[in-house]
């Protein structure tokens, strides 16, 4: 997508300080534990190529991406929103370097040992369809969610699709959000905007879906698929602006309206598979709305006992490598499925061999360059204070 590179190289003008409320912004474990049942459930749907049969309880377990999406734009638009608010800008290079030390060194490590180790760990059929169709150089450049909605086969390779979209929407979003800074929007304004755009995305997909779409365009497209992202950011607006009043959240009113959305969301996780073109006709919105709300909420809202679970130590845990677990399971699954027969041994093999690599990625990739990031974020904070 075209990008203006004269928005790119400078920071966006702060804006006239007014009444808004300052943002806040901290670390929230229960947004950890929403991350662990994200990749969790997205495990969980993945483990029916070692039994079919699981798959009659995890049918939906594709939609843990879509709990992936929206919290990922509850979170970047929350960072974006406390940058402005705190420093007056929003520096587009810096942000462009933190998300790429977040992201890419994991993400090409995975590429690199899978490159190399394909043909040797994983069934020869498999191997030659992760080698084909240029399918490494579309993952590399975050490119693989066009490639496969085109009908390309990326094997061990397609599950990048959803790291294409994310980074695809925080290149086109963070410069959408500086933009409408620059032209100094109002906060209704912009959250305005942002829901009315995020509407028409809905009812286009729906128009498509219902005028006989594909599924592999509806499911693969970026256009199609960043409204989940899109429910996130609406949110992170909500919470970060106080546009709802705190009281709300502490009422009975709120609480159950979050359960309600709750038992919402697990019958579409149990009705629908991502092949189903009436998935796309409503029923998915209403998944990544409630997902968004129930975040809301969970950040938002008195503790409960969800609280607590969420955030649990292993919650937590989980969540802190699920990008490393997202990567390297897809693989890891392909390889117990032609090394052992038995199923109890494939998918206990698997999980076990996902968490050590996974682990090994986090703890040995990923901290040391959430340290730099880190670093670079203060390095930011003293010269904005100057």
């Amino acid at each position: 997508m075209p990008v203006n590179e004269a928005v790119l190289s400078r920071s966006v003008p702060a804006l006239e300080r007014t009444i808004d409320t300052p943002v806040t912004l901290r670390h929230m474990p229960v947004l950890d534990g929403v991350r662990a049942i994200a990749i969790l459930t997205v495990m969980a749907y993945h483990l029916q190529w070692l039994v079919p049969e699981i798959g009659n309880f995890t049918s939906g377990g594709f939609l843990g991406v879509d709990i992936f999406f929206v919290l990922s734009g509850f979170l970047i638009t929350s960072v974006l929103l406390k940058e402005q608010d705190r420093f007056g800008s929003i520096s587009l290079k810096n942000f462009f370097i933190r998300r790429f030390l977040r992201l890419a060194p994991a993400f090409w490590a995975f590429l690199v040992v899978l490159y190399f180790c394909a043909e040797y760990v994983l069934p020869a059929d498999a191997s030659r369809v992760v080698y084909g169709g240029n399918n490494f150089l579309y993952a590399f450049l975050y490119l693989t969610n066009w490639h496969v909605a085109a009908g390309a086969v990326a094997g061990n390779l397609n599950h990048t699709w959803s790291l294409a979209i994310e980074e695809q929407f925080y290149l086109l979003w963070s410069v959408v959000l500086c933009l409408a800074f620059i032209k100094k929007l109002r906060r209704s304004q912009i959250a305005g905007l942002t829901i009315l755009i995020l509407s028409i995305l809905t009812f286009i997909r729906i128009y498509r879906a219902v005028s006989g779409e594909e599924i592999r365009t509806l499911y693969y497209s970026t256009e199609s698929r960043i409204d989940g992202l899109l429910f996130g950011c609406v949110a992170s607006m909500f919470y970060c602006w106080k546009l709802v009043p705190d009281a709300f959240f502490a009422s009975r009113g709120a609480l159950y309206s979050a359960l309600a959305l709750f038992l919402i969301s697990l019958a579409i996780f149990f009705r629908f598979d991502y092949t189903d073109i009436s998935l796309y006709c409503g029923p998915l919105s209403v998944f990544e709305c409630s997902v968004a709300v129930m975040i809301l909420w969970l950040v938002s809202g008195p503790r409960a006992i969800l609280h607590t679970l969420l955030e649990a130590k292993p919650m937590i845990w989980i969540g802190n490598i699920s990008y490393a677990l997202y990567l390297w399971h897809y693989a890891v699954f392909e390889f117990a499925k032609g090394t052992f027969r038995w199923p109890g041994l494939q998918i206990g093999f698997a999980i076990a061999i996902s968490f050590v690599i996974a682990s090994a990625s986090y703890y040995l990739i990923e901290k040391p360059f959430l340290k730099l990031k880190d670093r670079m974020q203060l390095d930011l904070s003293k010269t904005a204070g100057k």
